[in-house]
């Protein structure tokens, strides 16, 4: 009797933890998708990836290559833009003005918060993500032929920008609502399914999707960069704690651009390949997410990469977001005494 009434009150305790783990994520990812500067940041995306598209190309038979890297190297920046000055917003602000304290106050554990936090800053990042990505493979069917553009495409690429922005913009005159996370969900929603419309020939001439088709090799390197969010948001997450945004945006820029360089240092530095090894493990790698050199030779990555590069993404972060919570204790403690 008195292990099942132990087991009732663990599954209790366990039920109560995720609801206050889905209340914080939720609440992270509105603040955090409901900021203009998303909206800003998507939009700036989306319309670079229109200018991709229009740049002329002298390189023949190379510009598949060219679209990727451009488009993929834009996904993989801002998204850490994003996930930068989103745990400015929803953890380093909330600290310096002591919201943090005022939830915690409540039976709310230190780790609860944090993974909540970070689990809501990762969802408005995949949310911005998805919709570049999904931006990226329509470019590679834009793009397919080697002597004009497709100007259809191209025009409903745009076309889905307009009518998303006109659409919620009446929809928020008229009904109210949160206009940005609303915006940037629906933009999501509307570049997916009009690629997919055209991509599988549900819409639009038969002829010119068969002669343009979708790279889908592409969505393999999106893939791998979503992992590499996942890593960085983890990071920002735990310098959010310790510093506040203006540090933390400067912090950014050394973890990105430590991270670009960090697989030649360790080749250069490392002898030992169990030392390499151990590196790799540790120092933030964004070569480690990097495929698009393998998909430009034509070679397909493998579902054991993809699984071990999630793998170590999410390992990685579980152990950078229990650093982030020790931390944060620390210094809730500190501020108490």
């Amino acid at each position: 009797m008195q292990t099942a009434d132990t087991r009732y009150l663990c599954g209790l305790g366990m039920i109560k933890w995720f609801k206050q783990y889905g209340a914080i994520g939720r609440n992270a990812f509105v603040v955090t998708l409901g900021s203009p500067f998303s909206l800003i940041l998507l939009l700036s995306m989306l319309a670079f990836q229109a200018l991709l598209a229009c740049l002329p190309f002298f390189s023949f038979g190379e510009q598949l290559r060219l679209i990727r890297d451009q488009s993929l190297a834009l996904c993989l920046m801002g998204g850490c833009l994003a996930c930068a000055l989103g745990a400015g917003m929803v953890l380093a602000e909330d600290i310096r003005r002591g919201a943090a304290p005022v939830v915690l106050s409540r039976p709310i554990g230190s780790f609860c918060f944090i993974a909540g936090t970070w689990s809501g800053l990762l969802g408005s990042v995949l949310v911005i993500h998805l919709t570049a990505s999904v931006g990226c493979l329509w470019l590679t069917q834009i793009t397919a032929s080697e002597f004009h553009l497709d100007v259809p495409q191209l025009s409903q690429f745009v076309g889905v920008l307009l009518v998303v922005l006109v659409g919620m913009g009446l929809k928020h005159y008229f009904f109210g609502g949160s206009f940005v996370w609303q915006t940037n969900v629906a933009l999501s929603l509307g570049f997916l399914v009009v690629f997919l419309a055209n991509a599988f020939h549900l819409t639009g001439p038969l002829a010119d999707t068969a002669a343009h088709p979708v790279d889908w090799k592409t969505a393999q390197g999106c893939l791998t960069v979503f992992f590499a969010l996942v890593t960085f948001s983890s990071i920002m997450t735990f310098l959010a704690v310790l510093a506040d945004v203006g540090l933390l945006l400067g912090l950014a820029v050394v973890v990105f651009f430590g991270g670009l360089l960090a697989e030649y240092v360790i080749r250069s530095l490392a002898a030992a390949p169990w030392l390499t090894t151990v590196l790799r493990s540790l120092v933030p790698n964004w070569q480690l997410f990097w495929v698009n050199d393998r998909l430009a030779e034509g070679l397909a990555v493998s579902p054991a990469y993809l699984l071990h590069s999630a793998l170590h993404a999410f390992l990685y972060a579980a152990a950078v977001l229990i650093m982030a919570t020790l931390a944060f204790q620390s210094r809730e403690l500190e501020s108490r005494v």
